[in-house]
């Protein structure tokens, strides 16, 4: 036998028996894997990171846990000592609870998540900057405490949306909370793409992000930091009688500026030329020898010191000429530029209300925009300046004592009446509205079972919004139910039905699935109603329609009766559906496709029932 076979046989001997179970210490495969399983790997690849994080910071901690499945890891009582360039000893001293890693779990491949959140951190302030400590010390603070600090950011694939969540504690003075809602990011390559007003075609020579904002919110909570930085403020601007005047004049001016800049001409730039070599040194006025050009009107080189011959019928240069070689100073914006919009002159005016309260009662303090599009507003992030008169038009930003969803709470009286017994006496806006609220919990408590209760008989009627909010709601803890009011969103036409009943269906099985199909579908001959069985078309778009469940209530048997009349007329496009759903009940279990073998013969019966009633071969056989 060749030696280098000997030596592959002799590996893998001994490969299987050091993987086996009972060199790892279990005497069963079970155990094996148990020691040697998806969260065992992680928590040995984690530790590798964590000791190469050692060569900036010396760093110990008590226990670190993984969970593949939820896509969580956390490490327990934390110490660390950083290495700052301010200091060469271990003055900076930072401890920490605990922190928790979190990504999307294994069965969401939609959502890209990173999100980080740290409990009880606590940091001497050695650990600032020589420049900032001063003014920390200053403010009463000795050690900086952080009971908590997250950082959440949340990518969704299908939309290219994200949202990005960051809140930060800080003891004995504030808690922030910042929000922002993308309803799509990504970033362009560099490109060619319009023409401008010469006909010429724009480049864009950078990777540029292409951003468009639905929201962005972000509230300061008073935790007894304003009484320690009011000093450091006017007068004016704390004091509740004067502090709204001071702010509403302070962003008055700052707004009219904006509105200035904006309203000036732009300077005009050179055009970019994507063939030019940006990094040539070369004089692209020098001549071919390296030598300095010869005079236009000689044509050659001139001797040391002798001076260029003058025209002598060439007119002298005068005042007027040297004014036209000195740039127009560009017009100054004009008043109606510079005033504020109706949208500016409204924040301005909440500002003016929120701040005085905000220094009275020192609660909190909220600044938010939203877009008044469905699809967001794009953000230039590229651009020289801002146009700030259309995005406050588009984003209409407000100021106020309290967020969004809290402003937006169900009324106590509305809620008692919807928990209570009286939420038949309701009307379906109110019904909505409570029963959203208490489903997603933003509004309201979240009350998942009142929130079915309240959204069932609008999802039952045809409200698609309300179906796929309770798909959503009860995915996790009831798979069935919420295929079911997938099922009526998808027939609503909500957006995103249907992506939700292909995530269920590999969950549920194919046997339950038609079980479910055929309760939502209702009466087989009550489908068959509004089609026009004459027009090959109706036929193929009925088809689609319930093997999709955009439009009507996903049907695999009524997606195959549809099918089958259009593909005996001729159209090789409906025969595709049949395609698509053989292949789905090759990989059911046995007990599906027995279910689906009865499901589809009395499709097929009807389908041929349809075709001779209607005398359809007569219809579509043409002459």
């Amino acid at each position: 036998m060749p030696r280098s076979l000997v030596t592959s046989a002799l590996s893998a001997t001994a490969l299987s028996a050091a993987l086996a179970p009972g060199a790892a210490g279990a005497t069963t495969w079970g155990e094996f894997f148990s020691l040697y399983g998806p969260d065992q790997v992680a928590q040995r690849l984690f530790q590798l990171a964590l000791v190469s994080t050692r060569t900036v910071t010396e760093l110990s901690y008590s226990d670190l846990s993984v969970d593949v499945a939820a896509g969580q890891i956390s490490l327990q009582d934390i110490d660390m000592w950083p290495y700052v360039e301010w200091s060469d000893g271990y003055d900076c001293h930072v401890q920490i609870d605990r922190v928790t890693l979190r990504t999307a779990p294994p069965d969401s491949p939609e959502t890209i998540r990173m999100s980080a959140q740290a409990a009880g951190v606590t940091a001497t302030p050695e650990c600032l900057p020589p420049s900032a400590r001063p003014m920390v010390v200053g403010l009463g603070f000795g050690d900086i405490t952080v009971p908590r600090l997250t950082i959440d950011g949340v990518y969704d694939m299908p939309s290219s949306g994200a949202d990005l969540h960051i809140f930060a504690e800080l003891s004995e003075g504030f808690a922030v909370d910042a929000t922002t809602e993308l309803d799509y990011i990504w970033f362009s390559p560099p490109r060619s793409y319009g023409m401008d007003d010469s006909m010429d075609y724009q480049y864009q020579p950078n990777v540029e992000p292409v951003m468009f904002l639905r929201g962005i919110e972000l509230t300061v909570e008073d935790l007894g930091g304003l009484d320690k930085l009011s000093p450091m403020f006017p007068p004016a601007f704390t004091d509740p009688d004067t502090a709204g005047a001071a702010i509403s004049g302070m962003l008055t001016s700052m707004l009219e500026d904006m509105n200035a800049q904006a309203a000036a001409p732009a300077v005009p730039e050179e055009p970019f030329d994507p063939f030019e070599d940006p990094y040539s040194d070369e004089d692209p006025f020098a001549s071919p020898d390296g030598m300095p050009p010869a005079p236009e009107d000689e044509g050659q080189l001139l001797p040391p010191g002798a001076e260029a011959p003058q025209d002598d019928d060439a007119a002298p240069e005068g005042p007027d000429d040297m004014a036209d070689d000195i740039p127009e100073e560009p017009a100054a914006p004009s008043p109606e530029e510079i005033a504020l919009t109706p949208e500016q002159e409204a924040f301005v005016a909440s500002a003016a209300e929120a701040w005085p309260a905000f220094v009275g009662d020192g609660r909190r303090l909220t600044v938010g925009a939203r877009s008044t599009h469905d699809y967001g507003t794009f953000i230039d992030v590229t651009g020289d300046s801002i146009d700030t008169a259309f995005l406050f038009a588009d984003l209409t930003p407000t100021v106020s004592t309290a967020p969004r969803v809290a402003r937006n709470a169900v009324p106590a009286e509305l809620l008692s009446r919807a928990i209570e017994g009286d939420a038949d006496t309701l009307s379906e806006e109110d019904r909505r509205r409570v029963g959203m609220a208490v489903l997603t919990g933003d509004g309201a408590p979240r009350s998942v079972e009142r929130g079915v209760a309240l959204l069932s008989g609008l999802a039952e009627a045809g409200d698609g919004a309300a179906a796929l909010a309770l798909a959503q709601a009860l995915r996790d803890t009831d798979a069935q139910a919420a295929y079911r009011w997938a099922l009526l969103a998808g027939a609503a036409d909500a957006h995103g039905a249907a992506a939700q009943l292909d995530r269920m269906e590999a969950e549920l099985g194919f046997d339950s699935v038609l079980e479910l199909q055929q309760q939502a579908a209702g009466d087989p001959e009550a489908q068959t109603e509004g089609v026009d069985l004459t027009s090959v078309a109706a036929l193929r778009d009925a088809a689609f329609a319930r093997l999709s469940g955009r439009g009507a209530v996903r049907s695999y048997p009524m997606a195959v009766y549809w099918a089958s009349l259009a593909k005996a007329a001729g159209d090789r496009e409906a025969a595709d559906v049949l395609d698509q759903i053989d292949a789905r009940v090759r990989r059911a279990d046995p007990q599906a496709q027995a279910r689906w073998q009865e499901a589809e013969a009395e499709a097929a019966d009807r389908a041929l029932q349809a075709w001779i009633d209607g005398d359809l071969p007569a219809e579509f056989g043409g002459r």
